[in-house]
């Protein structure tokens, strides 16, 4: 239990607040006490059960704790044998906070509800991330997902070991301003740190949008970038030469591009991205690299360029071709996340080989709280404790006055 912690249950046996609910497969990582009785309640209701609720506390993400309750517990869920499905969820948290914590989900083995109350979730699934936007909604989804043997999440891509040591960074070069921002929104879950010139915190904005910082996605539709020449949707010629200049960073490892077809956009847009592209890539490699390419191509086949012709030129050129910027955007953060490691997801593991025994307590202070664990028979030893008087002086001498 983290540090404002005031509900648990472990091996069955319910801490502090807690709701007597029959054994099952979901676990449940918590900083809501109320919130995680209410998911324990409803899915026992439905005929379910859990086999840990941990509760973290409301505190245990503040920047000083840095999520470590968290962490542990998701790493417990995801080592113990009979956890199928993990929820997490939390009251309003930061964007920075919620964004960290996504990148350790990321790396679990297994499926992950994810309720922040007052997050946006950036899409309905992200590789084994899965998002609800109610408590109701993610006991019903953890439920559903312990009943199917498998489920589907987007493959992370193995062309990481190709990358070299140095090769950390992805940089988007959009035509296309919202499919640029939902890039940005959906990479929030991978990565913190995004710089752009439409960044979603400020704080990222870049200082040069002629140059690229890191993780870097760019509006080149913008005005910074149009004014005076045509659209990178109808001429492509500025976007190339950034791409060539990506292309040779040694820092950069990913290049995803869009490509918009139809009616007033370029006639053949294919036909002068394949060979910057086949040059690149044959570029990194002399050099010793490997550069991955995706391009997000929308269209249709009836369109003036058709666009199955547009993906197989774009294809032959060694490009990786997806239709959805969400989809593209999670190709892209799966490579990006596992060349770029969270150092805050390397705690000491937890021992788990008293999992399963049965609970011994020490309780100090309220009472109530002592008979509970005995009415669950749970071993238990209680401590009566109060805590020290705190306020003004004279009161609390003659607090102590009454006591002697």
């Amino acid at each position: 239990m983290g540090p404002d912690c005031g509900t648990a249950v472990i091996d069955g046996v319910g801490l502090g607040f807690a709701n007597q609910s029959q054994s099952g497969s979901v676990g449940i990582v918590a900083a809501s006490g109320t919130g995680l009785q209410a998911l324990t309640v409803t899915i026992d209701n439905l005929g379910s059960g859990i086999t840990y609720a941990i509760g973290t506390g409301g505190r245990d993400l503040n920047q000083q704790v840095g999520g470590i309750t968290s962490r542990q517990a998701l790493d417990v869920l995801n080592r113990d044998t009979n956890t199928k499905v993990i929820i997490l969820t939390f009251k309003p948290i930061s964007s920075r906070s919620a964004m960290e914590l996504m990148q350790v989900l990321h790396a679990l083995e297994k499926p992950v509800v994810v309720n922040f109350l007052g997050y946006a979730p950036p899409a309905y699934q992200i590789g084994n991330v899965f998002f609800a936007s109610t408590l109701r909604e993610a006991a019903e989804l953890a439920i559903e997902l312990c009943d199917k043997l498998d489920f589907s999440t987007n493959i992370k891509s193995d062309s990481q070991k190709k990358f070299a040591s140095s090769q950390r960074y992805i940089r988007g070069l959009f035509s296309g301003g919202t499919l640029a921002y939902e890039t940005l929104l959906v990479l929030r879950a991978f990565t913190t740190g995004i710089y752009s010139n439409i960044p979603i915190d400020e704080s990222y904005k870049l200082d040069d949008h002629a140059s690229s910082h890191k993780h870097t996605i760019i509006d080149m539709g913008e005005d910074e970038f149009t004014i005076g020449r045509l659209h990178p949707m109808i001429d492509s010629d500025l976007r190339l030469r950034r791409f060539q200049q990506e292309a040779a960073d040694p820092e950069t490892a990913v290049i995803l591009l869009d490509v918009v077809l139809g009616y007033g956009s370029h006639s053949n847009p294919a036909a002068e991205l394949a060979p910057i592209i086949s040059e690149a890539k044959s570029l990194a490699r002399r050099s010793g690299r490997y550069l991955e390419v995706v391009v997000l191509v929308v269209g249709t086949a009836n369109d003036p360029q058709d666009v199955v012709a547009q993906t197989n030129i774009l294809r032959k050129a060694g490009a990786h071709i997806e239709t959805n910027a969400d989809e593209a955007a999670i190709y892209v953060g799966n490579i990006i996340s596992g060349l770029n490691t969270n150092s805050k997801a390397s705690l000491r593991p937890v021992v788990l080989d008293s999992s399963g025994q049965s609970l011994a307590a020490i309780n100090v202070g309220l009472e109530s709280f002592y008979e509970s664990l005995i009415r669950q028979g749970a071993e238990a030893i209680h401590v009566d404790w109060q805590p020290p008087a705190q306020g003004k002086d004279n009161l609390m001498d003659l607090l102590a006055k009454m006591k002697s």
